[in-house]
């Protein structure tokens, strides 16, 4: 079966636009090593999870760097959407395992934190053959999807994050500032503010074929509440329509702006504006030269082509063989590297009415400082990132801060009870605390954080351009 016809975007960016143009050839000429590469990838379940998002992984020139990401993004969307809908397609065809007998639809604005509602300890549930993660605010995709999920005769559920849309767009910040990657307002306030409108077309098409789950998380990840059926579809209306969504992110975005609390790249992305030209990883400029772009390239693929985190070819189509271990459920050791290292007790924190521990997020390249975040002491799933990053308030070394406003009111309050932390100073009146670390393990962390960045700005001429008068300006 052919691909979906690829549309292009338009981009007054030169050198993005001629991305766009080779991505998008290379997939119509040959979609086979992209589709392998991205069954090879650990975070796709041997293709099981499917995402456009999670698609644009498998291209070197986005995955390599945060920087990459923030310039191909947009230019990259279409292709990867295209491979992601051929990627389900041939998920749902697959019968090699016959207990596998659901699909699952997850939708939500950017920023609801959708992936970790359907995993269980990291993984996918022995009934799922496919999720599909995609925005189902227009119904038309959506429904030629599920009916061919339906015609294979699978259960078909629709799962549906809910959130504030301003903490839809902090979350946001945190991805672009840990990946290069945010999400811009019109697609925020589109992919919420008509999601009730694309839910009701679907019910009205499928009826009780399709179940629909509620993720209501506004009042914080720790406190989730699940809501069960199509009775309740009123509720993802309730922070408002398109227009009014809009309205809200925009007046956000702004008193981030002004506080200082977002940096220009993500307050731009979120404007829906191109990365500046600064922003742009120095290497993009020789892609337009070339006639024909390196092996390797997105427009000269490799078989298959691999992500940045080197998925080995012979890791494609594997799950038979080798089923992969289940990975342990983070914890504040293992998650920062620490295992065998005297660290004194673990970190128990108690917020959103339950017992937490401390786990640290893997480093992104170019991330401010280790993104400290809360996980059930019981389960082990991730709940509330701690850290904040605020780029006209960098603070003092061994400190780091702590959003303390939002679905995480109270948090600076639960850290310092903790004993881990101790409150430094109140920065943006109370909105952020800065907050020195005097647990063992996460202040020998952070100390590592801040010495690799350091030998990584003295080893980077573009990290510390030479001051004006030196003679070696550009």
């Amino acid at each position: 079966m052919p691909l979906d016809p690829i549309q292009r975007r338009p981009i007054s960016d030169p050198l993005r636009a001629d991305f766009q143009e080779r991505v998008a050839r290379a997939v119509e000429t040959d979609p086979e090593p992209f589709l392998a590469a991205y069954r090879a990838h650990p975070d796709t379940h041997v293709g099981r999870y499917v995402a456009a998002d999670m698609m644009k992984e498998v291209f070197p020139e986005f995955s390599a760097s945060r920087e990459g990401r923030t310039t191909y993004n947009i230019p990259l969307h279409n292709s990867a959407a295209v491979l992601a809908s051929e990627q389900f397609r041939r998920a749902v065809a697959d019968t090699s395992y016959p207990e596998r007998d659901t699909a699952i639809f997850l939708t939500g604005i950017p920023g609801a934190g959708k992936t970790s509602a359907i995993l269980d300890n990291n993984q996918l549930q022995r009934n799922v053959r496919v999720v599909y993660e995609g925005q189902l605010a227009t119904p038309g995709p959506a429904i030629a999807k599920i009916q061919a999920a339906l015609d294979a005769g699978l259960k078909v559920r629709i799962v549906a994050i809910h959130l504030q849309p301003e903490v839809a767009l902090e979350n946001t910040f945190g991805r672009f500032e840990r990946e290069g990657r945010g999400a811009g307002v019109v697609a925020m306030a589109s992919v919420q503010g008509n999601l009730p409108i694309g839910l009701t077309a679907i019910h009205e098409h499928f009826g009780e074929k399709v179940s629909l789950s509620i993720f209501d998380r506004r009042d914080g990840m720790n406190a989730t509440k699940q809501l069960a059926g199509w009775g309740n579809l009123a509720e993802l209306g309730s922070e408002g329509d398109y227009e009014r969504i809009k309205h809200r992110i925009n007046a956000a975005i702004n008193r981030h702006e002004a506080a200082g609390t977002a940096s220009p790249g993500a307050i731009r992305e979120a404007r829906g504006l191109p990365p500046l030209a600064r922003d742009r990883s120095l290497h993009l400029s020789d892609a337009r030269q070339s006639e024909h772009p390196p092996t390797g390239s997105a427009a000269r693929p490799q078989h298959p082509q691999l992500p940045a985190a080197g998925v080995q070819p012979g890791a494609v189509n594997q799950e038979k063989a080798t089923p992969p271990p289940s990975p342990t459920p983070p914890t504040y050791l293992a998650a920062a590297g620490f295992q065998g290292e005297p660290s004194g007790p673990p970190v128990t924190v108690r917020f959103g009415d339950r017992d937490n521990t401390v786990g640290i997020d893997p480093a992104r390249p170019g991330q401010p400082t280790p993104a400290f975040r809360l996980h059930d002491a019981a389960t082990g799933e991730p709940g509330n990132r701690i850290t904040a990053d605020a780029p006209r308030h960098a603070p003092e070394p061994g400190n780091v801060l702590v959003k303390n406003y939002g679905e995480n009111t109270g948090m600076a309050d639960a850290l310092a009870r903790s004993g881990a932390f101790t409150p430094q100073k109140e920065i943006l009146g109370g909105m952020i605390v800065e907050m020195k670390v005097v647990h063992p393990a996460l202040k020998t962390h952070l100390h590592r954080h801040e010495q690799g960045r350091e030998q990584s700005r003295t080893f980077n001429p573009a990290s510390n351009p030479p001051r004006k008068g030196t003679g070696h300006e550009r």
